[in-house]
């Protein structure tokens, strides 16, 4: 892959603000929220907006829930989210290099470091153009202290930028995120990050992870096309603190499988990237039913 090493990637680090607004206000998680909203990300008034418009879709008790998640962490983790800091500032040259080698050498990416209250990833929209939000908070929860984790978490939220450029250019409808199109770019930018990361996935948390997954796919997607059918809650399969037939983020795998069958059934990435709504239910479909069987 051929990179453009010419232009320095454009990141907004957070971090130094942080330690002068609201490092010193650990005391209780009411005052520490109140100085991460007040005095720390007041400095960057949209980008506080875009954060907390999701924390909001969580419902009114946002406050308090996170505020009760995150504080302990950030009280006792503040070194490793400095060390995360640090393994982020280094891996994202080259990351960004490696994206624009995809999507074209004249995009532009924006990556922002910042204390975040439990959402450790996010491409957003900001400042006119795409960003990456990376959560230290977040890193210091996972231990993603080091290069390698940090960098194949950063080439996944790329993976789903890239599936947004392709699809942008094919004017192809935005995600109405069902639980099957969550699947499908989850796994996609699980399967590209791998690309862009320039390694095989090695993915969220624990050893044995993927072996683990593998040998209860049968039931993962039993369980999960059970939860669609009955629109339950998709929180074990997707989400770090919840689990699934004792392991959290199984939902990364079936999608990243998904995309494998996807490419094995002769489709290129950009192919899979650009399907749209109804062919992504019938595929994802046929894929959870399949493996259900296993």
């Amino acid at each position: 892959m051929r990179r453009d090493v010419r232009s320095k990637p454009c990141v907004l680090d957070t971090w130094p603000h942080f330690l002068e607004t609201a490092a010193d206000s650990l005391q209780s998680p009411t005052a520490f929220l109140a100085a991460w909203h007040d005095r720390y990300l007041s400095r960057w008034p949209s980008l506080r907006r875009i954060v907390v418009d999701r924390l909001l879709a969580e419902g009114a008790e946002w406050r308090e829930t996170r505020a009760r998640w995150v504080h302990p962490i950030v009280s006792d983790k503040l070194p490793a989210m400095r060390r995360a800091r640090a393994s982020l500032l280094a891996v994202i040259p080259k990351l960004d290099a490696d994206y624009r080698a995809v999507v074209g050498r004249r995009a532009r990416m924006r990556y922002v470091i910042l204390v975040d209250l439990g959402h450790g990833g996010i491409p957003v929209r900001y400042r006119g153009g795409p960003a990456i939000l990376l959560g230290l908070t977040s890193a210091a929860h996972m231990n993603w202290q080091t290069r390698a984790p940090l960098r194949d978490h950063v080439a996944h939220e790329l993976g789903h930028c890239v599936q947004d450029v392709w699809r942008r250019r094919a004017r192809i409808a935005e995600w109405s995120w069902t639980p099957l199109d969550t699947l499908h770019a989850e796994g996609f930018a699980q399967r590209m990050g791998e690309l862009i990361g320039g390694g095989r996935w090695e993915p969220i948390t624990d050893v044995g992870w993927v072996q683990g997954c593998r040998l209860r796919l049968g039931d993962l997607a039993a369980g999960l096309l059970a939860a669609i059918r009955g629109k339950g809650d998709l929180r074990p399969f997707f989400a770090s603190w919840h689990q699934a037939d004792g392991l959290s983020m199984t939902g990364y795998f079936m999608g990243y499988e998904f995309i494998r069958s996807l490419e094995a059934a002769g489709m290129s990435l950009k192919e899979i990237a650009r399907l749209k709504p109804g062919a992504v239910k019938a595929r994802a479909m046929a894929f959870l039913r399949s493996a259900s069987q296993q």
